[in-house]
């Protein structure tokens, strides 16, 4: 199951996402920045905020809607077995970083 979460970076989107992401679900967050904490390579973040864009080429105008731009973005990656691979060694890894990260965040 392929699941976007739009926000998903607040303290109860954050408890949820990290529920999803336990059950195996594929959790796509969409959010205007990079707050929150980290979910490591087990969550794909997309994020929409053209205003760097826009300072630089102030003509700028997104032609693409949201949904369509997600819906290539998923496409993609469906497209080829070899960009949804996972290892096993690699999550371990990186959930020891967030666990590492969270623990002196706090």
């Amino acid at each position: 199951m392929k699941v976007l979460f739009i926000g998903g970076t607040g303290n109860i989107s954050t408890a949820v996402s990290r529920t999803a992401l336990a059950r195996g679900i594929a959790l796509w967050h969409l959010n205007r920045g990079l707050r929150g904490p980290l979910l490591g390579d087990k969550a794909h973040c997309l994020i929409f905020d053209n205003r760097k864009i826009k300072r630089l080429v102030p003509e700028f105008v997104a032609r693409i809607p949201l949904h369509e731009g997600v819906q290539r973005a998923l496409q993609w990656f469906d497209a080829d077995p070899r960009r949804k691979v996972t290892r096993p060694d690699t999550h371990a890894m990186l959930d020891r970083i967030i666990t590492a990260y969270e623990t002196h965040r706090a």
